[in-house]
């Protein structure tokens, strides 16, 4: 699963994090991606440590990924997992001096499918940011092809541009969404939601949260309807190849 949790807030700035978890388990995700996780960033969080109380409320493993420091605490990715984490890294995304600092969140964690290597990230939002990025899409591809291990890539990418700013993750990984056999689903632009769409959550209408892997079949993937946050998860099925 990839989820964009909005800082445990939904569409409304209402908290959610009680809902965020309960959407989590229903789903049965034994590894999950987030973003815009706070650690007792501020008021606007009530200074809670998501992280902390998604780890215990789920019993999941996790490995959590700054980008900000400041008000005494913390805002960035993070990756839970049912099983083992068995190293874990924070690579730093280029990013103007001008920009919210941008990482990807990574983690090795023994699963039922061996050592899986997964990363959770989080890019430049603006519509005048393609460039960046395109840019942080291949820093993000060469973390990736650098790995040995089946390899996971998980976030918001905060653009569905898949010829132009995607490209290197498009040409060298399988997007989940994209993976799905095809069905009459994917017929859902002619209503104004393109088919794996995820934001905004009430009417999603762009793809922008998805999920890339190397080595790993695609079995199944499905947007989840959410309600916890202004996005919707992401769900995918994988399986060895």
């Amino acid at each position: 699963m990839t989820y964009n949790v909005h800082h445990g807030t939904d569409v409304d700035d209402r908290p959610s994090l009680d809902r965020i978890a309960e959407e989590i388990i229903a789903s049965k995700a034994s590894i999950v991606c987030l973003q815009e996780v706070d650690r007792r960033f501020g008021a606007r969080s009530g200074h809670a440590d998501q992280f902390t109380e998604l780890t215990d409320r789920l019993a999941m493993n996790g490995h959590f990924g700054a980008a900000i420091s400041a008000h005494g605490g913390q805002y960035g990715n993070a990756v839970l997992a049912d099983g083992t984490i068995d190293a874990e890294t924070v690579h730093l995304l280029p990013t103007p001096a001008d920009s919210e600092p941008r990482n990807a969140t990574a983690a090795v964690i023994s699963t039922d499918l061996g050592r899986l290597h997964v990363i959770s990230t989080h890019l430049t939002v603006g519509p005048t940011m393609g460039m960046v990025r395109r840019r942080q899409v291949t820093a993000l591809a060469d973390i990736a092809a650098a790995s040995p291990l089946p390899t996971i890539v998980a976030g918001d990418f905060n653009t569905g541009a898949r010829r132009s700013q995607l490209a290197e993750l498009e040409q060298s990984m399988t997007h989940t969404t994209r993976a799905k056999p095809w069905s009459l689903a994917r017929l859902g632009l002619l209503w104004g939601r393109p088919y794996g769409a995820t934001f905004p959550v009430r009417r999603p209408k762009m793809r922008i949260d998805r999920i890339y892997v190397r080595g790993l079949r695609v079995t199944s993937c499905h947007v989840l309807s959410g309600g916890g946050s202004d996005h919707r998860p992401v769900v995918a099925e994988v399986d060895t190849r």
